[in-house]
């Protein structure tokens, strides 16, 4: 492995490469003008994931953006305040200064749980959008329940306005929310925001895929004044004030190098509380006895409290399945898109087994990948239950669940888990959540399908581009 080098002993970084993107209308609307997004060099983009996942749509150039003439980020060096007035890292400040940069002394860290920061612009703008670092010098990251909301007032009663909520299942009490996940990058988190009158802004999240905390490096607010009525005195407004062409030049961090950073042990987290269980099971159905790891895998998930603010690194509660129902999955025969697997044999995937030392896994190469369970007969399907690898907190990416009569996958295919938002693995856009791995399994409803062939894709995750598999069960009863 390649050493850092001091930065007092490196040269003159190189400018920093325009990112590549699809070309701009020839004419933008009127009153509009390009922005231009310069992408962080290649020394600092270098150490902000462990390994690069171009799978993630903003871990790719974000092309281009168009603001009204005028626009500046009118948010640097306003108040912040916080649900968390004492934060674990850092002071609020912080958040509005300036300053991207990812090393000790730069970014506020929030105890876990949803959590937001607000800022008070001290007047109202026309704001077109919000531009956000929560934290990227570690490793790529997914922040969870991002919701971004508008008011007239600081307690946040009067015009209240959501604008952006990733939120599907309404696990931060604010309401579903149907936005894309939040990837978190070096550019920044660029929310685009159809122009709304406001003057303070408010910024959730819910902790992110590498811990429950809640950090933040730097907020943007995008905007411009709001024009005075006719009525209104005249106010003069300086040429000088204004720079042309109308770009936004958006200030990315300087070129830094990793640091680790201490995190504050999760010991004393409030247990998660969940809504309690139907007494009963609908008619014809029962609770399924799924066999999940031994306790020991679950303490080694992650360091502790990792998990506690994703909705599937949380108790999953009773699932109900027809009565009958088994894994009829269990050491039938699997193939793949990559025949020559980097870790482990094929077999190991309907083997029973679900540890994730070594020698319980498979691993194929990066890029869309597939394994295929072959059930040998038609079953009425009712729900998969998927293990990738959970010896560490990941979120896995372009999970997309397919049956077929048949095994080359041409007759009667039908996807029945899809959360490829952008359709990156070419089987079509999903809307699907999330694929949080966690050592109690993903677990996909199915509304009974019949079908032989069960394949599963994936396309890497959050912690390298490759693809694992621990154990795949298909939950099915005999068709009648």
């Amino acid at each position: 492995m390649t050493q850092a080098v001091p930065l007092c002993a490196q040269a003159a970084p190189k400018p920093a490469a325009k990112a590549t993107a699809k070309p701009a209308p020839k004419t933008p609307p009127p009153g509009y003008e390009e922005a231009k997004f310069v992408l962080p060099p290649a020394s600092y983009e270098s150490y902000q994931p462990v390994k690069k996942d171009s799978t993630a749509p903003e871990w790719k150039s974000r092309g281009v953006v168009f603001l009204p003439k005028g626009s500046v980020n009118v948010a640097l060096h306003k108040p912040v305040t916080s649900s968390d007035d004492a934060p674990i890292i850092g002071d609020l400040t912080l958040i509005t200064d300036g300053e991207k940069g990812a090393e000790d002394g730069r970014w506020v860290e929030l105890m876990p749980g949803t959590q937001w920061v607000q800022i008070d612009l001290q007047k109202a703008f026309n704001i077109h959008a919000v531009l956000l670092w929560h934290y990227w010098g570690e490793r790529q990251r997914v922040y969870r329940d991002v919701i971004i909301r508008l008011a007239d007032n600081a307690d946040f009663t009067k015009n209240v306005r959501t604008v952006y909520n990733n939120d599907d299942d309404n696990s931060s009490g604010l309401g579903k929310g149907t936005d894309r996940e939040y990837y978190e990058a070096a550019q920044g988190g660029w929310i685009p925001i159809k122009a709304q009158k406001a003057r303070f802004v408010r910024l959730y999240s819910r902790g992110n895929s590498s811990d429950p905390q809640n950090q933040y490096i730097e907020a943007e607010v995008w905007a411009t004044p709001i024009k005075a009525t006719k009525t209104a005195p005249k106010i003069p407004i300086s040429r000088k004030a204004v720079s042309a062409p109308h770009t936004a030049p958006f200030l990315l961090p300087k070129p830094s190098y990793y640091r680790p950073v201490p995190r504050k042990s999760a010991t004393g987290f409030a247990p998660v509380t969940l809504p309690p269980a139907p007494k009963k099971a609908p008619p014809g159905y029962e609770i399924a006895r799924f066999r999940l790891p031994s306790p020991p895998y679950i303490s080694r998930l992650s360091s502790p409290g990792t998990m506690a603010s994703f909705p599937r690194f949380e108790p999953r509660g009773p699932v109900y399945l027809p009565k009958g129902s088994k894994n009829v999955a269990l050491h039938k025969p699997v193939t793949a898109s990559d025949d020559a697997p980097i870790i482990g044999d094929l077999t190991l995937i309907t083997n029973g087994e679900k540890g994730e030392e070594e020698g319980q896994w498979v691993e194929l190469g990066p890029s869309t990948q597939w394994v295929q369970v072959d059930l040998e007969k038609t079953f009425d399907i009712h729900g998969v239950l998927l293990w990738h690898y959970f010896g560490e907190s990941r979120v896995y990416r372009d999970v997309v669940v397919q049956l077929s009569d048949d095994p080359d996958f041409m007759k009667n295919v039908r996807t029945v888990y899809n959360n490829d938002a952008d359709n990156s693995s070419g089987l079509g856009p999903g809307k699907d959540r999330e694929y949080y791995e966690a050592a109690q399994g993903g677990w996909i409803p199915i509304k009974a399908q019949k079908a032989r062939f069960v394949r599963f894709y994936s396309r890497g995750s959050t912690s390298d581009p490759q693809n694992q598999y621990i154990e795949a069960e298909v939950w099915a009863t005999p068709t009648k």
